[in-house]
């Protein structure tokens, strides 16, 4: 899902789990480190949900786990895979892919590797600019 395609990404998914015949999701995947979308996450993301992102690093993991919601931290799971990188995680993602975890992945830009140094220095907006976000789950 674009960042940018509604005035309020947060209030866009509140909305969209709370039409009739709607859930909240199950999961949400984080593609580009918005920490705001965890914490507005129990709008649109189940008491047991999780938030995963590929972005987040240790010491936010740690934040957002361990902080109690009376001193402002946010009633559900998250996760971050930049730590975690292996083989085995790598398996893991593509068997979701392959059973169906994942509902809509949205491609932005696509670049030849040669260009990938140049466009990755230049061209790529600053997050939530232009990003995306994998939703999963019955919404």
């Amino acid at each position: 899902m674009d960042y940018t395609a509604h005035e309020s990404l947060f209030d866009h998914l509140a909305s969209m789990v709370s039409e009739p015949g709607s859930a909240p999701f199950d999961a949400i995947v984080d593609c580009v480190g918005n920490p705001a979308l965890y914490r507005n996450s129990p709008k649109y993301l189940k008491p047991e949900g999780q938030v995963t992102s590929i972005a987040g690093g240790f010491g936010q993991k740690l934040k957002f786990n361990y902080q109690p919601v009376m001193l402002g931290g946010t009633p559900r799971k998250y996760n971050s895979l930049i730590n975690q990188t292996s083989g085995a995680l790598a398996q893991e993602t593509a068997d979701w892919f392959e059973k169906g975890v994942f509902k809509e992945v949205v491609v932005d830009s696509t670049f030849d590797m040669k260009d990938a140094l140049e466009v990755s220095c230049t061209a790529v907006p600053m997050p939530f600019e232009q990003s995306e976000l994998m939703l999963t789950g019955s919404a």
